[in-house]
């Protein structure tokens, strides 16, 4: 069976050239295909030929492009390593720089954990002080308010009586104290009189024994008031007198020679035995100083360690005197200022300055009254115990009817409410209650 299909022709071998240099030429044109007649059968192509390998011009173009190329790589690779060189000290300096940037960075946070280890610690510190002080400030305040309570039970209840008593026994003690060591009227006559305000404000009949003692104590202080010493301006004027006698100078030696007088056996104007030996007895008696003085030399105080302890001895004598003045010791006050004036005259220069500044000093000091006449207040004192000893007998009655009295007061002002009929308002219920609070009222 015959293929009437028409077949296309196999494309004739392209030719090559043989020149290196000569074009290749292009295959003919293709002509209209004839009627298609049963063709005989058709034959293989031939395979084409492979080119020639001659040294043609372009194998050796393109082999020196590759060495060109291959020649550029490589001194592009050596450029980078020289840069990368080159850059290599720049890299590891901030490298270095990072590194020690990083060990600061690890120190801080070492530092930071170490003071937040500390603060942790003071923290729990501060809150076990705070726990101790809270506890603290507890016990203070159940202290304060056993105070206030003793101090509501003191203003409102019986014992209002023993605090007052206890302050004007004090005050009177004190000025007991005062009027027997010190002589002190202005100062015990302050004191009574604080504590017969006191005893007035008790507002106790049973008191009136004991204010009646202390008014009359206080009209004795009054009546000696007027004869009051200046005890502390008489200290103060002694101890001026210590500093003259600080300033006391040396006695100085007084050499002096008499005036030669005619003798009252030789008549003015003559001449003679009597005349001649009495101008031979006076011109050798010229010939010998001496020191005059109302003591002999032995006794006066010349030398530093002698004056020293005759300064001290003034001292003490006057240390003797102010405390005769505290005792009211006038024989004692006298005799001392007197050794010290008789010390100043014999073993002080005394007609200097000073000297006679002092001793007229002690002259005025001497003439000073030192006792005075002191009333004692015994009567405020027995009074004192006896209303001490009379209220402390009576005062378990007086609260216990107290006790009572607080007891029955609720039941007594419920009773006029049980009486009056109940209340249809809340009105008339706080009335009520308005009037029995005020009948617990005293």
């Amino acid at each position: 069976m015959t293929d009437d299909t028409p077949k296309t022709p196999a494309p004739p071998a392209s030719p090559v050239d043989k020149g290196d240099n000569a074009p290749l030429k292009a295959a003919p044109a293709a002509k209209p295909l004839p009627t298609p007649k049963p063709a005989p059968a058709v034959k293989p192509a031939p395979a084409p030929k492979p080119a020639r390998s001659g040294g043609g011009g372009f194998t050796t173009t393109l082999a020196a492009l590759s060495f060109l190329l291959a020649g550029g790589a490589i001194g592009g690779v050596g450029f980078l390593w020289w840069q990368q060189q080159q850059e290599n000290p720049v890299v590891h300096n901030a490298i270095d720089a990072l590194e020690a940037g990083v060990a600061d960075v690890n120190n801080g946070l070492t530092s930071a954990r170490q003071q937040f280890t500390q603060a942790t610690a003071s923290q729990k510190q501060l809150q076990e002080q705070v726990a101790k002080l809270g506890g603290e400030r507890d016990m203070l305040q159940q202290h304060l308010d056993n105070i206030e309570q003793r101090i509501v039970r003191v203003l409102e209840g019986s014992s209002r009586v023993d605090w007052m008593l206890s302050e004007a026994a004090q005050l009177v003690n004190v000025a007991e104290r005062r009027l027997s060591l010190l002589g002190d009227v202005n100062g015990g006559l302050a004191l009574l009189e604080s504590a017969e305000k006191i005893v007035a404000a008790m507002d106790e009949p049973m008191a009136r024994p004991f204010r009646q003692a202390l008014l009359n104590d206080i009209q004795a202080l009054r009546g000696a008031q007027g004869e009051v010493i200046d005890t502390e301006g008489l200290l103060l004027r002694i101890n001026s007198t210590k500093r003259l006698v600080e300033a006391l100078e040396p006695p100085r030696p007084n050499f002096k020679i008499d005036r030669v007088e005619t003798p009252e056996s030789v008549a003015p104007g003559t001449s003679g035995i009597e005349l001649a030996w009495h101008k031979i007895g006076t011109f050798m008696g010229s010939l010998v100083d001496f020191q005059r003085h109302k003591q002999p030399i032995v006794g006066i105080a010349v030398d530093p360690q002698t004056r020293f302890v005759m300064q001290q001895g003034l001292l003490l004598l006057l240390d003797q005197a102010q405390l005769s003045v505290l005792r009211g010791d006038s024989s004692t006050y006298g005799l001392a200022l007197k050794e010290v004036a008789d010390r100043v005259e014999r073993y002080t220069q005394s007609d200097s300055k000073t000297g006679k500044h002092l001793l007229a000093e002690l002259k005025l000091l001497a003439e000073q009254p030192v006792k005075q006449r002191v009333p004692e207040i015994s009567e405020s004192l027995l009074a004192m115990h006896a209303f001490r000893d009379a209220w402390n007998q009576q005062r378990p009655a007086r609260e216990a009817a107290a006790r009572r009295v607080e007891a029955a007061a609720p039941s007594d002002a419920q009773q006029p409410n049980a009486q009056q009929p109940e209340a249809s308002t809340g009105n008339q219920t706080g009335t009520s209650a308005l009037d029995a609070a005020q009948r617990r009222l005293p």
